[in-house]
């Protein structure tokens, strides 16, 4: 089974992209902002990560710029939710 990093900071998007992936299969690690994301990047085995764009402080292009830094070809999706 295949191991996916979500990281979203809107509780309920999370929970859905989180239900959507377990019913597909994934075994999902979530993470609600981009320095959790990265602690548990840094202690489990992931197969995928998909990033949320619009987040405070660190977005999703910051993050995927230092999880690069950690596993360069980890393969990553950035999304979003945001309708503007």
């Amino acid at each position: 089974m295949a191991t996916i990093l979500l990281v979203d900071d809107q509780p309920e998007l999370l929970r859905v992209y989180s239900k959507g992936l377990e019913k597909a299969g994934y075994h999902v690690l979530t993470a609600s902002t981009a320095q959790t994301a990265l602690d548990v990047l840094a202690t489990s085995a992931l197969d995928a990560a998909m990033l949320d764009f619009k987040m405070p402080y660190i977005n999703g292009l910051g993050l995927l710029y230092r999880l690069r830094k950690i596993r360069r070809r980890l393969p990553v999706a950035v999304i979003t939710g945001a309708g503007n």
